[in-house]
């Protein structure tokens, strides 16, 4: 890829084999292959996959390559990329004078694709990359230049930096696009507020093989429900809850608030309070758990007590990113009374939230909450 023997169709033929193998895997088959290629080849830390595109990233190859042999610490090496560049711009010019270094300007408007070339060496591909990717290059002077991709421009003693800084923003964009679809990018908003929110792809811990078929689906809103079948304007479809009977059977009402699946919903919040336990210091003993501890009816969902300190947990679901602040509100709001009550006996009280997506978003918020009664490590 470095020397260009491979061109974008071939690669591109590639990245598309890949990607159907891929989508197998993660169970994104029958309508679910209809998943945006954006989820393989965006950024990792917004939740998506971080796959290599052949495709995307040759461009950036081509002009790493270039601007690693003209900044060469070599300067044997340096000294020929210089002079075989300028022999290119000499044909691409045909009115380079005899002594390179008065004409700088002219391996910026090289390098940079501002004209025309039919050349076809390694400087014309760093070129024709240059011109897709929007790279600029500075040339102040014979014998030093920069490249400068979106306002990040390498400094020479920063070689590595530059490819690494295309792939990087190239891939960060990909992740952004997949947010701002109005279907598949809803639960993408929330899942990569956290690095904790994907951590599974990484490392394959916390999640079984049952869901790891369905996990990839409910991402990008793929599962087969009645209310994201595609259908003609002059076809009626059906798009109400097969369970509850729900006017609209989409993924926030399936796994937020349809009646008959609570039980599912409780188990969710079971296992969530089991780790809270678990993980919490043992000086804390337990008060209480989805119990009334003051008299007001209303039920907290654990109740941790440590001498005079006292914390009210509520473990609540979203599926939006900006409704995390306003839930975590809304709960201090709902359990105020609850404070007051357990102030009478205890001097210090709080009334905390963690906050946990439907499909296991986490809301960093949470991370404060847990230093108050969790062990460290």
């Amino acid at each position: 890829m470095r020397t260009g023997e491979f061109s974008k169709e071939q690669l591109r033929q590639i990245d598309v084999k890949v990607s159907k193998f891929v989508k197998v895997t993660l169970n994104l088959v029958g309508p679910a292959s209809a998943a945006s290629n954006h989820y393989l080849y965006g950024a990792s830390d917004a939740d998506c996959l971080g796959l290599p595109c052949l495709e995307d990233e040759l461009d950036g190859i081509l002009v790493d390559s270039a601007f690693k042999l003209l900044t060469s610490r070599d300067p044997h090496v340096r000294r020929i990329a210089w002079s075989n560049l300028a022999d290119q711009i000499q044909a691409w010019t045909a009115s380079l004078d005899s002594r390179p270094d008065a004409k700088p300007a002219q391996v910026e408007a090289f390098l940079s694709d501002r004209g025309r070339s039919n050349l076809s060496f390694t400087w014309s591909a760093a070129r024709n990359a240059s011109r897709r990717l929007a790279v600029f290059w500075s040339c102040p002077e014979w014998g030093f230049i920069s490249a400068t991709f979106q306002e990040k421009t390498p400094q020479p003693a920063d070689r590595r930096m530059l490819q690494r800084s295309i792939k990087t923003i190239m891939r960060s964009e990909r992740a952004l696009k997949l947010q701002k679809y109005p279907s598949q990018g809803i639960a993408m908003e929330c899942i990569p507020a956290s690095k904790w929110g994907n951590q599974f792809i990484r490392t394959g811990e916390n999640i079984r093989f049952c869901d790891w078929s369905f996990i990839h689906k409910a991402c990008l809103n793929l599962c087969n429900l009645n209310a994201l079948r595609l259908s003609s304007p002059e076809e009626e479809v059906d798009k109400s809850c097969r369970r509850c009977g729900h006017h609209t059977e989409n993924l926030p009402h399936v796994v937020s608030s349809c009646r008959p699946l609570f039980h599912l919903r409780t188990k969710q919040y079971d296992a969530v309070l089991d780790r809270l336990i678990k993980a919490r210091r043992r000086s804390f003993r337990i008060l209480g758990r989805n119990h009334d501890v003051d008299g007001s009816g209303l039920r907290p969902d654990l109740v941790l007590v440590q001498g005079d300190t006292d914390i009210l947990i509520d473990v609540p679901d979203e599926n939006r990113l900006t409704a995390f602040a306003y839930t975590r509100r809304d709960k201090a709001t709902k359990y105020v009374h609850v404070t007051n009550n357990l102030q009478r006996t205890f001097s210090n009280v709080s009334n905390e939230a963690i906050i946990v997506g439907a499909l296991g978003s986490w809301d960093r918020a949470n991370d404060k909450v847990l230093r108050k009664f969790v062990n460290k490590g």
